[in-house]
């Protein structure tokens, strides 16, 4: 998951020709939100640095790993997505959220 927080094997070339790291919101934010009654939040991830946004992923979402599995779907806005972790890591923040349609 090279897109977790602020990691050396992910970077995008930019404009300018220059190769940036950034990283992404809520990996670099220390509040994490959890499952409400089995409803699990999708929370954009939102590719950013100290004095720049540059946008979110499409398609792509953080959700929480409270009692979440693997291949599991959430439905948000009508729309079903899948639950995928990070490799072998089953720590609340190593899940995301994949959109299907």
């Amino acid at each position: 998951l090279p897109y977790k927080g602020n990691r050396a094997n992910f970077k995008f070339r930019f404009i300018d020709g220059e190769w940036r790291q950034p990283e992404s919101w809520p990996w670099n934010n220390s509040v994490i939100t959890r499952d409400t009654e089995g409803h699990y939040p999708l929370m954009p991830i939102v590719l950013n640095d100290p004095a720049n946004t540059y946008g979110e992923l499409d398609g792509v979402y953080f959700v929480p790993g409270f009692a979440n599995a693997v291949e599991s779907t959430v439905i948000a806005d009508g729309v079903e997505h899948l639950v995928v972790q990070d490799v072998f890591r089953t720590g609340v923040r190593d899940y995301f959220a994949l959109r299907l349609a």
